[in-house]
């Protein structure tokens, strides 16, 4: 592939400069930078114009003009002949991930993400890693990035002898992506999913960048909800998301305004979406009720300069808005364990559904959090909390509030090789052995509680699902490299509630849950 690609560019770049010479056969001076404006008056005739004298009796002897190579021009638009429209300025195709037009000899810089300044939980670092596969226009104004994000995950069950597992190997995410920017602070970003076999179209969302203040955001995305939610999933700590993220949003469809102010110390999101039940994703609404979501973070020592204080990013969320299920999508959620097995769901009757034995959402659904991280040096800690309330109800037993709740501490920590981080992880000194390079190793614990709602049970909900869970986890990263890293992780999960077996109801509740998760992954 790389002799045909090296050929097939000598060859273009031979058939250039005959088609260059042709046209301009007297050498003319390069090219300025800025763009020529409209205005400018014709160049005089080149150097090979045959002309004779007046008193011969001749005219002049002009060739056909050579066909233009521009851009078709549509002023103000794609394909406006200015270069800053990325037409004629021509394209450059290169491997780095800086967003310069020229490439920084510095290489933390050089393997920075362009989308990843807002902070932690940004909405633009959904894009965090190394910066993929780059096409740019000469003059900078225009490029597009070829991303990759796979994760191959392994599963192996412990002391499961109520609720035995099949311990497998699995693709969890298989994610190949692209992203550009455009003139006139036109983005966008087209990221589907083929992890497990199936195919989800995850992120599709165009975006208008006006400046660092005001940013629109249209298409499927994540809420600006959750902040592990928010998080780019090649930089979880963990392998699975920890049990507060059950409660949030994950893709919906919608518009949102958000930006940066007061010199990036404080920051804002706010949008009209679709509406989805927790933990999920959808593509279309089901009724016409529209959700707001919406939050506020500080970065407290963003005035302060050197302040050794860390990253530290301090924020509240909240969304507001109603859902109507239907018997054949209830708009309720379900939530599942470390091993996406699951350990609570209303009742749905598998036939014959009426809306007497099928709990259905049915009003408002509001969601409230608060969350922090903190990046020091080697050292990061993520906390937050959130709150889901809903009505539900059935006509058998008519309407109740639903009240779910969750919290969780996180705390990371590199011995050697990189410093903490909530976009993307740096590896100072990738792994070469031969050099005595290895990389980075990360230390990662958690813990964290699941509150589900008491009295949901057995009405709405069946005397086999949880009431509460309680997680402690602790995991080992292998960072090789900028893209690949590899992941180690002990779980273990105790139920209150959810006795289904009869070893389950003589303790009065659901087996608790061992697993080992692993995690090879590749970030492009």
């Amino acid at each position: 592939m790389k002799g045909i690609f090296s050929c097939t560019l000598a060859f273009l770049t031979t058939l250039a400069s005959v088609a260059e010479a042709q046209d301009r056969p007297a050498p003319t001076p390069p090219p300025s930078s800025t763009p020529p404006a409209e205005t400018t008056p014709p160049a005089p005739p080149p150097a090979d114009v045959q002309t004779t004298s007046a008193a011969q009796g001749t005219t002049p002897v002009v060739p056909p003009p050579a066909p233009s190579r521009a851009t078709p021009a549509a002023a103000g638009g794609p394909g406006d002949a200015n270069p800053n429209a990325g037409g004629p300025g021509g394209l450059v195709v290169e491997s780095s991930p800086t967003s310069a037009s020229t490439v920084p000899t510095n290489t933390v810089a050089a393997r920075a993400t362009p989308t990843a300044s807002g902070g932690p939980g940004d909405p633009d670092a959904v894009a965090g890693g190394p910066g993929g596969f780059r096409i740019a226009a000469l003059d900078n104004s225009s490029e597009i990035r070829f991303r990759a994000l796979v994760q191959a995950d392994g599963r192996f069950w412990f002391d499961d002898t109520q609720r035995p597992q099949v311990n497998t190997f699995l693709i969890r995410r298989a994610q190949p992506w692209v992203e550009g920017r455009l003139p006139y602070g036109v983005t966008f970003l087209v990221n589907p999913d083929f992890g497990g076999g199936t195919v989800v179209l995850q992120d599709a969302y165009l975006g208008i960048e006006l400046n660092d203040a005001f940013k629109l955001r249209f298409g499927k995305f994540r809420p600006p909800f959750g902040l592990e939610r928010l998080q780019p999933t090649s930089n979880l700590a963990f392998v699975e998301f920890g049990l507060p993220t059950l409660l949030t949003p994950n893709r919906d469809v919608g518009a949102m305004a958000y930006g940066d102010i007061l010199s990036r110390f404080a920051g804002y999101a706010a949008g009209i979406f679709n509406g989805v039940p927790d933990n999920a994703s959808a593509d279309l609404a089901t009724d016409s009720a529209k959700e707001f979501d919406g939050r506020v973070y500080l970065r407290p020592f963003e005035f302060i300069p050197q302040h050794g204080a860390g990253r530290l990013f301090v924020g509240v969320s909240g969304t507001f808005g109603y859902d109507h299920g239907t018997l054949a999508n209830p708009l309720l959620p379900t939530y599942k364990t470390q091993g996406q097995v699951t350990d609570f769901t209303y009742i749905a009757a598998a036939t014959n559904a009426t809306f007497a034995n099928t709990t259905v959402a049915n009003g408002a659904h509001n969601r409230y959090g608060a969350y922090l991280y903190e990046a020091v040096g080697p050292l990061s800690l993520l906390g937050e909390a959130y709150e889901s309330d809903q009505i539900i109800g059935n006509a058998a037993k008519g309407n109740i509030w639903v009240h779910n709740r969750a919290y969780q501490g996180q705390a990371t920590f590199i011995f050697f090789g990189a410093n903490a981080s909530y976009d993307y992880t740096h590896v100072r000194t990738p792994v070469d052995f031969s050099t005595g390079h290895f990389g980075a190793l990360e230390l990662a614990l958690r813990a964290g509680h699941l509150d589900t709602e008491p009295t949901a049970i057995p009405t709405f909900a069946s005397t086999g699902q949880i009431r509460g869970a309680t997680e402690y986890a602790a995991g080992l990263n292998w960072y090789w490299s900028d893209s690949a890293k590899f992941v180690a992780n002990w779980d273990h999960t105790t139920f209150q509630g959810g006795a289904s077996t009869a070893a389950e109801v003589a303790t009065g509740h659901r087996e608790a849950e061992n697993i080992i998760l692993l995690r090879a992954q590749v970030v492009y």
